[in-house]
């Protein structure tokens, strides 16, 4: 009797030795690890009834950087280098470009590092909470001129590609701390070319007007900086909630893709989501 309590309390001494070491894993990578990480998460966008003729855009989408102490000028150097590895047609930024705009010290450096991104068809931005908050609203619209980013604030503007083709680039205020005004910036658009949104907050796409966009890019839910197997994200905030993290099939052919975001903000962890920018693929007719 004696031996097999001794066996059952060394195979219970084994596993949860075994649970700590997995738990300090965890803790290592979540706090350490993941968060300094970078992928480039590839999304192709497909329409197959467009089929020929369609051309193929290539567009670098990135968000939420939440510069700052535990996001640095260095690294959104180390960013800007790898989105321009991938020779973009069209760079868009989706919001919330510092943690805590008042406080952060190199606002002025931030123009001069993000000039540097280099896209055959132009940089877009619209506005995030952080971006208005934290008297962000004093430093954003001249920091995205210095950056040589056109600020879409309930606007849009049209491009045109080599083979002749039109895309429409619609953006939206930051529906927390901004004023969201759908009338304004669908105002003498185009519906017929392609349409690409831009707005923070992913669940805003519910209000839009669908014949204006084939595609809505988002940020602001940082994927819930926690995901969990099988689970996803344990928390998303208000406006990030029924549209979380990834590509969705929004029906008639349209998508929404929700970007898990660069930064960090509250808590710098990071798990089973590591930052990324992403790689979109589309076709537009």
């Amino acid at each position: 009797m004696k031996h097999i309590i001794k066996r059952i309390l060394k195979t219970m001494g084994v596993s949860i030795m075994m649970i700590a070491l997995a738990l300090i894993g965890l803790w290592i990578d979540m706090c350490y690890i993941e968060p300094n990480l970078l992928i480039e998460k590839k999304v192709t966008v497909e329409d197959k009834e467009r089929g020929k003729g369609a051309e193929e855009l290539k567009i670098v989408h990135f968000t939420d950087t939440h510069l700052g102490p535990d996001y640095t000028l260095q690294e959104l150097e180390k960013l800007v280098s790898k989105i321009n590895r991938n020779k973009p047609d069209l760079v868009v930024f989706t919001g919330d470009l510092m943690d805590h705009p008042g406080q952060y010290p190199y606002k002025d450096k931030i123009g001069e590092v993000l000039s540097q991104i280099e896209s055959t068809y132009g940089k877009f931005a619209v506005w995030g909470n952080h971006d208005h908050g934290g008297a962000g609203v004093r430093y954003f619209e001249d920091i995205m001129e210095a950056s040589e980013f056109t600020l879409l604030q309930n606007e849009s503007t049209t491009i045109q590609t080599e083979s002749g083709k039109y895309v429409n680039i619609m953006g939206i205020d930051d529906a927390l701390l901004g004023q969201v005004d759908y009338a304004k910036t669908f105002q003498g658009v185009d519906s017929s070319h392609y349409g690409i949104i831009l707005m923070h907050e992913p669940d805003l796409v519910i209000q839009a007007d669908s014949k204006y966009y084939d595609l809505v890019l988002t940020g602001h839910s940082h994927g819930g900086q926690v995901q969990l197997p099988f689970v996803g994200p344990l928390y998303t905030p208000g406006l990030a909630e029924i549209y979380t993290h990834g590509l969705y099939e929004l029906g008639d052919k349209k998508h929404l893709y929700v970007n898990g975001g660069i930064g960090t903000t509250k808590m710098e962890i990071r798990l089973f989501n590591p930052p990324q920018i992403a790689i979109l693929q589309v076709r537009i007719h």
